[in-house]
């Protein structure tokens, strides 16, 4: 008759099978060639806005992407969300208007709808900034004056959700919306 663990087999002990071998747990998988292990990119990359930057955005800015192309920035500059956080820093600098002499405040009375016709025509690529206002102001600590350009509320609530994640070191970013960062 042949034994539960096949012919030849000295027996069970009780309970189970007889092994020499204590169970392990399967090794870890070796990473691919140039993984950077989770958290490590976060850290790296401390400064930018979570909400805006996910882990995933990080490790293709930093190893590249397919084709060479970035397609999904401009959804997070479109998205209403960032659209209303981009406000609240503009909101906060207590700008004065640009060449449309639009203030602050009378964008805010119809946020949502501003804020909505903006993000359609980001996402249709339709949006056009308007010329940016020439302010002199005086130097400090001088008499003489040097130029300052004041974008429009509406031109200032696209350029910082840019700003948001990358902040000086988007080289693509006109001068006048570091004013959002």
């Amino acid at each position: 008759m042949k034994g539960r663990n096949g012919p030849g087999a000295k027996g069970a002990q009780e309970g189970g099978d007889v092994t020499d071998e204590p169970k392990q747990a399967p090794p870890d998988g070796v990473p691919e060639r140039g993984a950077i292990p989770d958290g490590e990119i976060r850290a790296r990359w401390a400064w930018v806005e979570a909400e805006v930057w996910t882990e995933r955005m990080l490790t293709a800015l930093e190893q590249g992407v397919r084709g060479g192309k970035w397609y999904s920035l401009m959804d997070k500059v479109c998205a209403l969300p960032n659209l209303r956080k981009a406000f609240t820093r503009v909101k906060a600098n207590r700008g004065a208007a640009g060449v449309d002499r639009v203030t602050v405040a009378e964008f805010e009375q119809h946020l949502e709808a501003n804020l909505g016709k903006l993000s359609r025509s980001l996402a249709d690529g339709s949006f056009r900034p308007q010329a940016i206002r020439r302010k002199w102001i005086f130097k400090l600590g001088s008499k003489e004056k040097r130029p300052l350009g004041i974008p429009t509320v509406r031109a200032d609530c696209t350029c910082a959700p840019l700003a948001f994640g990358m902040g000086r070191n988007l080289p693509s970013l006109p001068p006048a919306a570091w004013s959002a960062i």
